[in-house]
């Protein structure tokens, strides 16, 4: 039994696996937390070390005062292993299954659940979906989430979840007061405490999570009761700096929750690959609607041989990349972006996110992309040596790129083709670069709301156009959303000109006559947002 007193040393991990690409959530953000065999099994050495071995919360403590727990978060197909290296120290651990990606491609099996729970291992909830900002989900939204994870993972084991682990970690009141209002006894958080706390019949507990390079000493010093205090200062200190500095990072990389009614059997109505169609490898980058791409372009049929993610910003808050918008753009104007940023997020960012649940479905994006099967590179640079090795050796046929990161000449000459097939969710070549849906509105060309589709080349959204249209406003619409939905329609253009590559045709693009002075826009900053007022009077038919 569990008092204000108990203190409980818990350690978080996701997944163990030598191969990042076998177990666990695809997306370069996952790399930190995802451990080498020998790196895992040196840090069981070390928790060993410091005299402890660890005990489960549905059995009594040996001690009163202070003990150890293992949890792992996500229901990664490495489980199997973390098991099989537990039992040989006959441990037990804590395992938190996200139900919506059972029997998918990187994750258990409902066999699986059912063996780590013969083997006496505790079975718990991680949600349905997987929402990394599930404290920003209404109360009913999560109450959702836990009821159908629990229903499914109750079904599989015959016996009563007690456990449920937050998906990110974060917590609020209303986030714990839903979890106890649903019977759970223990709530595993990410706060990185050794004392618990108790919401009704409900213990939250805090866990310190040990990421991959995590030096087995420290390891050992945590196993003993050291150093929580930095670990709880650090947390709190990056907690703020997100707040004050780049909330708008936090909004768009994190994953958002998706209809669990949508979730279920994602795929089911794929189109048959083509498999004597074009070998397709997709360049994209690691959020919502790069997933969706990938989706669109595998429901269509088209023979995805490989998906290429890159990503820079994978873990904290992306310090060097404002180091480096400093240095090109200067302090005030980066201070100015950043200060834009936080005033739009503090009028929009609650509708923008449920718009964004109803234009993209990450769940069944990620249940698609597993089922295709198809290989996944993780990379920094699509241009590093080891990235372009792997792209050559799957012998593409032609690129389609989804991404904010550069693509490179020796990158674009790989394909057979050697075209790689780009979009932008603006009206090329009068409006390139970031955030062009802003600046047509700001200059009242209602006209230049829409996307193009081209063939990437050397310049920044400047390749032969091959496809081009305006969207419709809706009232309710924001600079974000009419962009996220320009990122949707050219998933589905692409998808289609591969369609017509595969049939034979000869789809051309036409160059631009000239690229205007001036065309490629900037991040827009607070004086551009209070210039332009976030009360918008969407212009109509208005032309330069």
């Amino acid at each position: 039994m569990f008092t204000s007193a108990t203190r409980l040393i818990t350690f978080l991990y996701h997944e163990v696996t030598d191969d990042p690409a076998l177990s666990g959530f695809q997306r370069p953000s996952a790399l930190p937390y995802k451990h080498t065999s020998m790196e895992f099994m040196n840090h069981l050495d070390a928790i060993a070390a410091a005299g402890r071995a660890p005990a489960l919360v549905s059995t009594e403590f040996k001690r009163a005062d202070l003990d150890i727990a293992l949890t792992f978060d996500d229901g990664g197909k490495s489980a199997m292993f973390i098991a099989d290296t537990l039992d040989k120290r006959e441990w037990k651990g804590h395992f938190f299954i996200t139900t919506g990606m059972i029997g998918s491609r990187h994750f258990v099996s409902r066999a699986d659940i059912k063996e780590l729970n013969r083997r006496g291992h505790v079975i718990g909830s991680h949600s349905h979906t997987h929402p990394d900002i599930f404290k920003d989900l209404p109360p009913e939204s999560m109450l959702a989430e836990w009821r159908k994870s629990r229903a499914i993972l109750e079904d599989i084991i015959g016996e009563r979840i007690i456990c449920a682990s937050i998906p990110g970690g974060d917590l609020n009141n209303s986030a714990e007061k839903v979890v106890a209002s649903e019977g759970f006894l223990y709530l595993f958080t990410s706060e990185p405490t050794m004392y618990s706390w108790r919401i009704g019949n409900l213990t939250c507990i805090g866990r310190v999570c040990p990421k991959a390079g995590t030096p087995a000493k420290k390891v050992k010093r945590l196993a003993q009761g050291y150093g929580f205090a930095s670990e709880m200062a650090v947390r709190r200190l990056k907690k703020v700096t997100k707040t004050l500095l780049y909330p708008a990072y936090k909004y768009i990389t994190e994953k958002h929750a998706v209809p669990i009614e949508s979730a279920g059997a994602a795929g089911a109505k794929h189109k048959a690959k083509r498999l004597n169609g074009l070998r397709v490898v997709l360049l994209v980058g690691p959020r919502v609607w790069h997933k969706a791409t990938c989706a669109t372009l595998i429901a269509s049929g088209a023979n995805v041989v490989g998906i290429c993610t890159a990503d820079k910003l994978t873990m904290g808050v992306p310090l060097t990349h404002t180091i480096r918008n400093v240095r090109r753009r200067g302090l005030l104007k980066t201070l100015n972006q950043i200060l834009g940023r936080l005033y739009y997020l503090a009028l929009n960012a609650g509708k923008d996110r449920v718009a964004l649940r109803n234009i993209f479905n990450e769940s069944q994006a990620e249940k698609i992309i597993a089922e295709c099967g198809c290989p996944i590179h993780l990379t920094t640079d699509y241009s590093s040596a080891a990235t372009i090795k792997w792209l050559r050796e799957l012998n593409p046929d032609v690129f389609v790129a989804h991404t904010g990161y550069w693509v490179g000449k020796q990158v674009r000459e790989i394909p057979s083709t050697k075209l790689t097939i780009g979009g932008h969710p603006g009206i090329t070549p009068q409006y390139r670069g970031s955030h062009s849906t802003f600046w047509a509105l700001y200059k009242g060309l209602s006209n230049h709301v829409g996307y193009s589709v081209f063939y990437l080349d050397a310049g920044v959204d400047t390749g032969d156009l091959i496809f081009q249209e305006t969207i419709p406003i809706e009232k309710k619409d924001s600079f974000f959303t009419l962009g996220w939905k320009g990122m949707k329609r050219i998933a589905q253009a692409q998808a289609e000109i591969i369609k017509r590559m595969d049939e034979g045709d000869i789809v051309a693009g036409r160059p631009h006559k000239e690229i205007p002075a001036g065309s490629e826009y900037d991040v827009p900053g607070l004086t551009d947002y209070l210039s332009y007022g976030l009360s918008p009077k969407i212009p109509v038919n208005k032309r330069e």
